[in-house]
């Protein structure tokens, strides 16, 4: 009787879980995702580990600021503030460049402007998109499609920024919106 009661609440605890990972997920993959996507809790993202090895933008690359103006990427310094993807002002708190390049930035079509590398996730049409999904998801805990080949521009210097709080936000670079 008593592993009767148990096995029935272990499996009520089961479904329980099983229900609010598929809300979760189902969530994660409607129009409202972007703005409010909680990092992977295995994500290596830079934004807790401080670098993310060279998944990053042109360091050229115009960053929408809050006050509508724009920065080159590797301008744009802790302190200051952005505006994110859902329209919010977020603070910098932390900016990672490489120098050693060449960096291969990734192109995805003719249309969207090229400053990404092959593992820095972008947001377009409502979808996740990277060249390489697996680094993609290492690095930054974004479940992305694949798309997109390696463009002809090669690039001494890339940066990513660190924006405040958990979540998965977006930052525009040169009309093209990118994880932080």
């Amino acid at each position: 009787m008593l592993l009767g009661a148990i096995s029935h609440y272990s499996r009520a605890i089961t479904i329980l879980l099983l229900g609010l990972f598929l809300i979760t997920y189902n969530d994660c993959h409607s129009n409202q995702c972007h703005h409010g996507t909680y990092r992977g809790t295995t994500s290596n993202s830079h934004a807790h580990s401080h670098g993310h090895g060279g998944a990053c933008v042109w360091a050229e690359a115009k960053i929408q600021m809050a006050d509508n103006t724009s920065l080159p990427i590797d301008q744009v310094e802790p302190g200051l503030l952005i505006i994110s993807s859902s329209q919010k002002v977020l603070k910098v708190i932390n900016k990672v460049c490489h120098d050693n390049g060449p960096f291969t930035l990734w192109e995805f079509d003719d249309k969207i402007p090229i400053v990404v590398t092959e593992n820095h996730p972008v947001f377009i049409n409502d979808t996740w998109y990277a060249g390489n999904p697996e680094d993609a998801y290492a690095h930054f805990g974004i479940s992305c499609k694949r798309h997109g080949r390696p463009s002809t521009y090669q690039v001494k210097r890339v940066c990513s920024l660190e924006l405040e709080g958990y979540q998965v936000s977006m930052y525009n670079a040169n009309g093209l919106w990118v994880a932080d």
